[in-house]
């Protein structure tokens, strides 16, 4: 089966979100509002995407952005911390096309003289198999978890919904709900800022790197609340407790920033702003899945925090290829690619020889 191969343009991209809407895999990611964000965050980068045709239509699409550094050009799909990517198909479409764009992907990195590109394929990706078309050099294994949502024509929606989490989160959601915590939601670029600074401390604390505000204030820019995002805010009194961003794409709520004040932890007010944000989403917008995202192998914690909430997994994986041999590991170092790559991924960190 022969498919043409194009790059989006602005002409196409009501044809290219048409196709998401009809694409099981497309993801929040994956999107033209989405794309304008990354756009916005990484300025240095180029994005290229790539479109399947077959009889005029677009059957499939691929997202990629480049940026130069010191090792030289890379390439990902998608950056900004592990941004899913990869290949979306359109219903009664699979294993051909996918391959015909990944591809294309190889072809286009070897003629811009890219060093790396890396694949995030997408965590509902059924079709692992395609991607041995990039000739991966080396891998990188999350686990994404989703929740399914109850029902919108459920006579209990909230009720459904404790019964889906562990014991004790439905004890910890409780406990969130008889706190005395005022919760509203807004679009404000002052929530945003409140958020960040709140975002910032948790992410000390833990050793963490925090999202910077000017990615924050992109997503104001950028992004339309109500409509693609909102933030839940719970207060105790006048202060403010516990925030939390989700988006909307689709039937889908992305958890994309929590944030906890350290004084008020103990009273649950993430808990309850997590319930109450789930319980909106099935009833205002129908909404079936909860994204929380993908979770280091390594990382027990917060796994195990995830998965009470009634998660299911979903196993993705990093594919990257080298395309040349001048690159040398061991004479490489962690610090040098978080400063010149910034929101791109490279190498595993585990690969790289000790700071």
């Amino acid at each position: 089966m022969a498919f043409e191969i194009k790059i989006l343009d602005e002409a196409t991209e009501g044809e290219y979100e048409a196709l998401l809407s009809a694409a099981p895999s497309a993801m929040f990611n994956h999107s033209i509002r989405y794309r304008n964000f990354l756009r916005r965050v990484l300025p240095e980068a180029k994005d290229h995407y790539f479109l399947a045709y077959r009889d005029g239509e677009i059957v499939a699409a691929l997202p990629t952005f480049s940026r130069a550094g010191p090792l030289g050009l890379v390439v990902n799909s998608l950056p900004f911390y592990g941004s899913h990517g990869g290949v979306v198909v359109r219903e009664g479409y699979g294993l051909e096309v996918k391959i015909a764009l990944l591809s294309a992907l190889r072809e286009h990195c070897v003629e811009i003289g890219a060093v790396l590109s890396t694949v995030i394929e997408p965590s509902l990706n059924d079709e692992r198999e395609s991607y041995s078309t990039l000739q991966a050099d080396y891998f990188d294994d999350r686990i994404g978890q989703i929740t399914v949502l109850p029902s919108a024509q459920s006579e209990d929606v909230g009720a459904e919904l404790l019964a889906l989490y562990h014991q004790k989160t439905r004890n910890l959601v409780r406990k969130g709900l008889k706190g005395g915590f005022r919760v509203s939601h807004t679009g404000s670029r002052q929530a945003f800022h409140d958020l960040q600074a709140m975002h910032e401390q948790n992410m000390r604390a833990i050793g963490g790197v925090a999202k910077p505000r000017e990615v924050f204030d992109a997503i104001v820019d950028e992004f339309q609340y109500g409509y693609d995002f909102r933030i839940y805010l719970a207060y105790k009194g006048d202060h403010l407790a516990a925030a939390l961003l989700v988006f909307y794409f689709k039937d889908f709520v992305e958890y994309f920033t929590p944030a906890t004040a350290e004084n008020y932890r103990s009273g649950q007010p993430l808990s309850l702003l997590i319930f109450l944000a789930m319980k909106d989403a099935v009833i205002e917008r129908s909404a079936k899945s909860w994204n929380w995202g993908g979770t280091w192998l390594s990382q027990d914690g917060v796994y195990h925090f995830k998965s009470r909430w009634g998660t299911k997994d979903h196993p993705y994986r990093y594919y990257v290829t080298k395309y040349g041999d001048d690159i040398d590991l061991s004479e490489i170092r962690k610090s040098q690619l978080i400063g010149g790559y910034p929101y791109f991924f490279t190498f595993p960190f585990r690969l790289l020889a000790p700071e």
